[in-house]
């Protein structure tokens, strides 16, 4: 009786044993937040009547070399600038000029005669080739393009031509004239 409890334990231990598995996922998530910003010091050429004084990432100051002729009529001006720009989600585009064109601050009265207190300018943007803003000043502080939208996620070079409008009807007043010019991109 013997054998048979110590044989039936061993037919009892070389049975098959159930294996259980088991697995476990690991999901791996990262957000990335929208961006735009201009990736290197722009390049500002096409030089017209125009002098470059500073220039970086953030701003850029250009001077007109010439405003007038020696009756005081407007000069004609210009330049080409140009920025990488990168924005990693759809993005709109607009132009802003802060004064309306270049003003004086602080003008001096005129006692007697016609005499013009504004040069206006037109800008026209491009990225990658492709149209993103048009704006012409015309003396409205804080006007602004309609915005353009850049569909996709975009980088590349980001161009501005801007060129005075020759207003020859009346001479310039004297004064120190300044606008400020805002190239926006936003994600949208």
């Amino acid at each position: 009786m013997v054998r048979r409890v110590i044989f039936a334990l061993i037919a009892g231990l070389a049975l098959p044993v159930a294996v259980s598995a088991t697995d476990q996922s690991i999901e791996l998530t990262a957000n990335v937040a929208k961006f735009c910003k201009f990736d290197a010091d722009p390049t500002i050429g096409s030089l017209n009547n125009m002098t470059v004084v500073s220039s970086s990432t953030s701003a850029s100051v250009l001077d007109v070399t010439t405003a007038t002729g020696p009756t005081g009529i407007m000069n004609t001006a210009g330049f080409n600038f140009q920025i990488q720009a990168t924005c990693n989600f759809p993005s709109q585009v607009t132009l802003t000029t802060l004064n309306g064109g270049l003003t004086d601050a602080s003008p001096e009265p005129i006692s007697s005669g016609t005499f013009l207190r504004r040069i206006d300018y037109n800008v026209t943007s491009l990225w990658n080739g492709a149209g993103v803003g048009i704006l012409a000043t015309t003396g409205v502080a804080g006007q602004t393009s309609p915005p353009q939208a850049a569909p996709h996620a975009h980088s590349g070079p980001l161009q501005v031509i801007v060129s005075t409008i020759a207003n020859t009807t009346a001479p310039l007043a004297a004064g120190d004239y300044t606008d400020t010019l805002k190239i926006s991109l936003v994600p949208q």
